[in-house]
């Protein structure tokens, strides 16, 4: 079910949809923290592209971001958060 989600490590999953007007808005927040952060993998991907992964995980808004941990899910948000507010929350969960 998780098949782009390493073992080990840290990887940070955002799924969105086209339209949302939140996505739009978290999308290049997402895309520029994923150039200059090294140690998390991130993953990305439009909810109904995965709809088996969308409904394992209980996601049923967007937003939504997946932390994962050596491959298991310690924390979820739904929702737009900007850069800081995404920055606080990776340290917080991944450290």
């Amino acid at each position: 079910m998780n098949p782009d989600i390493p073992s080990s490590g840290n990887a940070l999953v955002y799924v969105f949809m086209q339209g949302c007007t939140f996505c739009d808005k978290q999308n290049p927040v997402f895309d520029t923290l994923s150039k200059t952060t090294q140690d998390v993998k991130f993953i990305k991907f439009e909810g109904k592209d995965k709809p088996d992964f969308t409904k394992q995980h209980n996601i049923n808004g967007f937003p939504a971001l997946l932390f994962f941990k050596n491959g298991k899910k310690v924390d979820s948000h739904s929702g737009f958060l900007d850069d800081a507010a995404l920055k606080a929350k990776l340290a917080k969960v991944f450290a």
